[in-house]
């Protein structure tokens, strides 16, 4: 073994699932609701349990015999790793103490650079977050420990995608990918093939772009990113401590400083004196065997994924799907970040879609296919505290629907477009809120299914009248509920919950029974399974108080509301939205239902041209 070891991670006992009742009585959890019960106050989570996702092709596996053997590797191990690097003392380590082991093994020849690997005993690994053809190749193959690696940062596209994100240019991506793999800007200027004086301007432009004024910042954050997208609440400092032995306090000087700070800002946010951090620090580099902070960087945003991958307590690590968002990444001025989706083309028409408040980004292909083929370049960005969007200064505003609009004036600004069309599916308050504060900025409107505000529905039935009381009722409890459901809904648990929520809806029905809608659906929400519903709590709280004053004039607006939408009734939002919007024009779907961005796209799509060419 290289260097350190983690503790050992078993399967816990499992709580009851809370969202049981809210699936099976829903009735019952309405009356008590209603009668002022707080019968399930205590089984709401008080924290946040996020999920990450990992990217499947930065993965590598092998499965190892009893002597070191190896039985299996996957394609990603093999050209990435290799069994020279595999370490003997680590996997003894690991089957003696029925324990998780991480380590870090020598440079790899292919690309310069160590790699980070957990080992841990099959029975034990039978309860990681592996991906599907590792997990059945785990069931097929008889072996004695599994090894996990993160395998070659500097030769996927992913960290290219990553650098792609902030807007990096091609020489800016090279000299990056470069210090990334080898630790130091002269070596990386070397491997990019320019000069270090290049280099350094690079390194600087790249991160102006991203908003950082430290490298580690950068290599972290691109490092993360080319990765997947990670939970809430899991702090580098505990991986630190737990997986390689380091005291608290090295534990929090080495994380601080691999995301950004100096070492005198980490020294004051510890708690210690600057000499004091840098023996520290000297210690936590001999430890870890890294030698800049550029290397700290990398290994800590390694060794976090390894120990979620590995943490079957938490579980708190899923594969992303085969869909790639067309993520773009844009500071605002605190350092904080904006996350949006350009779609393209360049040359078309640009229109906004904005999200509904339990959603987020990713827009329906459907959706983006019908734009497309009417030469209309779809833009979605989150929200403050939505998906990829920091909450930011958002965060205080009492308002978070205006909250939002700054963003995306942010975003209008750094795209070069002066007015944009909006399609809201759900997110009604957004569009309402922009025409208040920026209307020159907003053109054609369509909204789908606008919500109305949240309040008692004594003609709905099931979880949604249930899920209504609370939140009407007991909007204090509404970030609580969020947490639990983050906690608790798997991808099986998503598809039952889902079905409970549209039943009776024969056409949503159809809609979720349609692979490719339903994982839109997923991609949507998946979001929040990793902790991040801040924004969610914030507008799911205004919604239970909304009352937004009408506009002046409503003529560019269109309102599409399906007939079948089991959330609300269809006249009551009707009635609700003509009130606000004088001058519009609504039409309801006899065959749609919630889920109209997909199962109405060309109908939606030709609405919106129609009304481009007659304007």
């Amino acid at each position: 073994m290289t260097r350190g070891e983690s503790l050992t991670r078993r399967a816990g006992t499992q709580a009851p699932d809370p969202l049981t009742p809210w699936l099976e009585a829903p009735g019952e959890v309405a009356s008590e609701i209603r009668s002022g019960s707080r019968a399930y106050d205590d089984t709401f989570s008080k924290r946040i349990v996020g999920y990450g996702y990992l990217k499947p092709d930065r993965l590598g596996l092998a499965l190892l015999a009893r002597d070191g053997a190896v039985v299996f590797a996957n394609a990603r191990f093999e050209a990435s790793v290799g069994p020279a690097l595999l370490d003997k003392a680590a996997m003894d380590a690991a089957l003696a103490g029925d324990r998780v082991v991480i380590s870090r093994s020598e440079p790899a020849s292919a690309t310069g650079a160590p790699v980070t690997m957990a080992y841990g005993p099959s029975a034990l690994a039978r309860g990681w977050a592996l991906p599907e053809d590792c997990r059945q190749q785990l069931a097929r193959t008889p072996c004695a420990v599994v090894v996990l690696a993160i395998a070659g940062a500097e030769t996927l596209e992913s960290l290219s995608d990553a650098c792609d994100s902030f807007g990096l240019t091609a020489g800016e991506t090279r000299v990056v990918i470069g210090l990334i793999g080898t630790g130091n800007l002269r070596d990386a200027a070397q491997k990019a093939g320019v000069g270090y004086a290049t280099a350094r301007k690079a390194v600087f432009e790249a991160m102006r772009r991203m908003g950082v004024t430290r490298q580690t910042a950068m290599v972290e954050r691109l490092l993360k990113l080319s990765l997947g997208v990670w939970p809430v609440g899991r702090e580098g400092d505990a991986v630190l401590s737990d997986t390689w032995g380091l005291t608290a306090r090295q534990g929090a000087l080495a994380y601080r400083i691999s995301v950004g700070m100096t070492r005198t800002e980490a020294a004051r946010a510890t708690g210690v004196s600057d000499a004091v951090a840098k023996k520290e620090l000297a210690a936590v580099f001999a430890t870890l065997g890294v030698n800049s902070m550029a290397a700290l960087s990398r290994f800590v945003v390694e060794a976090r994924a390894l120990a979620m991958l590995t943490d079957v307590i938490a579980g708190g690590l899923r594969q992303g799907d085969e869909v790639i968002e067309p993520l773009r990444v844009l500071p605002r001025p605190d350092g904080s970040f904006v996350g949006f989706s350009d779609y393209g083309p360049r040359s078309g028409k640009p229109v906004l879609v904005l999200h509904s408040s339990s959603s987020t980004r990713p827009a329906p292909r459907r959706l983006v296919r019908a734009l497309h083929a009417a030469r209309f370049r779809p833009i979605a960005i989150d929200r403050p505290g939505f998906g990829m969007t920091d909450p930011g200064p958002a965060a205080d505003h009492p308002d978070p629907f205006e909250a939002a609009c700054p963003d995306i004036e942010r975003v209008l600004d750094a795209l070069k477009i002066s007015r944009i069309d909006v399609i809201a599916r759900g997110g009604a308050q957004v569009a309402l809120a922009m025409a208040a504060s920026v209307p020159e900025r907003i053109g054609r409107v369509i909204l789908l299914n606008p919500d109305p505000p949240t309040r008692p529905d004594e003609q709905r039935r099931g979880p949604i009248r249930a899920v209504k009381e609370l939140f009407f009722r007991r909007p204090e409890l509404i970030e609580r509920f969020a947490n639990t459901m983050a906690a608790h809904i798997s991808e099986d648990r998503a598809r039952q919950v889902i079905a409970r929520l549209i039943e009776g809806s024969e056409v949503d029905t159809a809609a979720m029974a349609d692979p490719l809608n339903y994982a839109d659906f997923y991609r949507g929400i998946r979001m929040f399974l990793m902790g991040r519903a801040v924004g969610y709590v914030r507008e799911q709280i205004a919604m239970t108080r909304s009352d937004p004053p009408p506009l002046k004039d409503a003529s560019d607006w269109r309102v599409f509301i399906g007939a079948a939408d089991p959330l609300h009734d269809h006249r009551q939002v009707d009635a609700y939205w003509r009130g606000l919007l004088p001058g519009a024009r609504f039409e309801t779907l006899a065959d749609g239902g919630r889920f109209i961005a997909m199962t109405h796209a060309d109908r939606i799509v030709s609405s919106l041209s129609a009304e481009a060419t007659s304007s």
